[in-house]
């Protein structure tokens, strides 16, 4: 949490203040109680915002302000498509969700093979794989609800623990926003005005959906197809070695032809790269991203991590590659005092890109 800040359960209460008057006398939403289809409320540590119907989800702000569910209809009734959703329990392997890569997204790793390590300048710092925003407790900073859909914004700044390894000023915020049968991620990350200097890092959402996506159908049958025309060719460290190459997975491909928990890292000549993971009952799920002006040239779209043993697969947006704060490909630089945004959006096939 940041220092001297209000505490999340401090705004929470806040907002639940809110609320009540709003029942009485709209003064929050500019709606009434009947006309608002849209809410807010708290389960444990989680924030759950949806309509009931088209959809739902849970945002957890002291999990890495993560996406932590993500509910749509499926044969008339909401249904979990997360892998672990809303499952902060002590259990072995991939935790699962939709965490936020930042500032790194996959493994720093030195030449001299010395891993979760980077060099700025003359300096050498730890950077443990995916950076530290999945790490850290995000402050809960405002909340929107309205007729036709609502929001929440959770923002991280840099700290001393921030500052052990990675030396800016920085603020960064996640909306989540959403409306029926749709949700758009908006992050913007924000450098300090005092920086010494441009402020690099990669991004990325390691969203993680169970496989099958509707229960009782087949895993291995479940689909993905998207404009990913160019592939990221990575080595045995798994980091990317400066080669793209045609995709050998362009059209429509089954999951099962990803290497078992191997990256492929794709990428796409669009300004909006888009992915469509279908399950073989015919249900989609669609996610795009927005490339933002001032965003490299040469970066990662979209990286897929599948594991059909284990039932999931993560067909992460990217903005980056793997070992970028080493390399320098796929890093952003900013400025300072400069903001960067990016977008996420989910879509479900009553709602169309």
């Amino acid at each position: 949490m940041n220092p001297g800040g209000a505490t999340f359960l401090e705004v929470w209460r806040g907002v639940l203040l809110c609320i009540a008057i709003a029942v009485l006398t709209a003064s929050c939403s500019g709606a009434s109680d009947e006309e608002t289809a849209f809410d807010l409320r708290t389960d444990g540590d989680l924030l759950i915002l949806g309509d009931g119907e088209s959809i739902e989800v849970a945002i957890a702000p002291s999990q890495g302000g993560e996406l932590a569910g993500l509910k749509v209809p499926v044969a008339g009734r909401l249904h979990e498509l997360l892998y672990r959703a809303r499952d902060y329990s002590e259990q072995p392997g991939w935790r699962g969700k939709a965490p936020l890569l930042w500032p790194a997204t996959g493994r720093s790793v030195l030449p001299d093979g010395n891993v979760n390590r980077y060099t700025l300048g003359d300096d050498e710092f730890d950077m443990s794989i995916h950076g530290f925003a999945r790490s850290s407790a995000w402050d809960l900073v405002a909340t929107h609800i309205a007729t036709g859909g609502a929001a929440v914004t959770l923002s991280l700044e840099d700290s001393p623990v921030t500052r052990a390894s990675y030396p800016f000023g920085f603020v960064v915020s996640v909306e989540y926003r959403v409306s029926p049968g749709a949700l758009d991620i908006n992050y913007v990350v924000s450098a300090a005005a005092d920086n010494d200097a441009a402020m690099p890092f990669s991004i990325g959402n390691h969203i993680t959906f169970h496989l099958p996506l509707v229960e009782g159908s087949d895993a291995a049958a479940t689909t993905f197809s998207g404009n990913l025309d160019q592939r990221f060719v990575t080595d045995e460290r798994r980091t990317f070695t400066g080669e793209i190459v045609e995709s050998p997975f362009a059209g429509k491909q089954r999951v099962d032809v990803l290497p078992q928990r191997r990256a492929v890292s794709l990428g796409s000549s669009s300004d909006v790269p888009e992915l469509v993971v279908r399950d073989a009952t015919g249900f989609a799920v669609s996610l795009a991203h927005e490339v933002p002006t001032g965003a490299p040239v040469e970066a990662i779209d979209f990286n897929l991590w599948a594991d059909l043993d284990e039932g999931f697969f993560s067909p992460e947006p990217w903005i980056g590659t793997q070992n970028s704060l080493n390399t320098g490909a796929g890093l952003v630089h900013l400025a300072p005092g400069d903001s960067w945004h990016w977008q996420v959006r989910i879509r479900t096939p009553d709602s169309a890109i």
